[in-house]
């Protein structure tokens, strides 16, 4: 696979008082007293907290003293099965999907269905194989979860939120964990053929565990569905 080294970038002080403001921000978001996140404070709160994640990871990138190769159209992070979702980011995306191409909506359903199908059934497959197997050490020290993003990935199925061109549909509101990927290498090492290449420096820059509690809480607070994937909460709140 990749080698997704998790905060391995050092973050300086000028990035920390960023943090500090999202922080602030995550706060603000519990202590609204509204019943959807699609309330026009939340929704504001919420927009100004994603651009200081933006401020925050440019300052942690520019400390680092390297350039991120991930450009527009560069499409290869959006053929994998995005999960780890929050439930209000879901509900907002869909809100912005109603409002913005309301005629794309059945083809939407349709392809994240198709693509749920195929990772159940990848799923079904993995678990075979792993019973079959069971006995042997390599076997049960695997990540199952990381197994079967990783063999998704292999499919090349497309994210049903990327236009005919390849662009995101939903770029400025896309979920944090779309956001967190980013790399340094040429962005051809990043294709599906090349998962298994442990020499591709691919990171994934997230908030900080203060902030990451937050954002759980701020999820179960508006919680409907027992679900993390983005297609799969997107077939459920758009159905409604």
């Amino acid at each position: 696979m990749h080698t997704f080294l998790k905060k391995n970038l050092p973050v300086p002080e000028s990035a920390k008082t960023i943090h500090n403001s999202i922080v602030k921000s995550l706060k603000r978001l519990l202590e609204l007293d509204v019943p959807s996140p699609l309330h026009p404070d939340f929704k504001y709160t919420f927009e100004k907290m994603l651009n200081r994640f933006h401020q925050y990871q440019g300052e942690v990138i520019r400390n680092y003293g390297k350039r991120v190769s991930c450009t527009k159209g560069c499409t290869h992070c959006c053929h994998h099965w995005v999960e780890d979702v929050y439930s209000f980011e879901a509900e907002i995306i869909v809100d912005y999907i109603q409002n913005h191409f309301p005629e794309r909506i059945d083809t939407i359903v349709k392809t994240c269905r198709e693509n749920e199908k195929e990772l159940v059934r990848l799923n079904d497959i993995m678990e075979q194989k792993l019973t079959e197997n069971k006995g042997e050490k390599e076997i049960s020290e695997i990540d199952t979860t990381d197994l079967l993003l990783a063999c998704f990935y292999q499919l090349e199925r497309p994210c049903a939120l990327l236009s005919d061109k390849g662009l995101c549909t939903i770029y400025n509101i896309r979920p944090l964990t779309c956001r967190i990927y980013i790399s340094f290498s040429d962005p051809g090492h990043c294709s599906p053929e090349r998962i298994n290449s442990s020499d591709i420096p691919t990171y994934l820059l997230d908030l900080e565990e203060s902030a990451s509690k937050l954002l759980d809480t701020l999820h179960e607070k508006y919680n409907r569905y027992n679900k993390s994937g983005l297609q799969a909460l997107l077939v459920d709140y758009l159905q409604e």
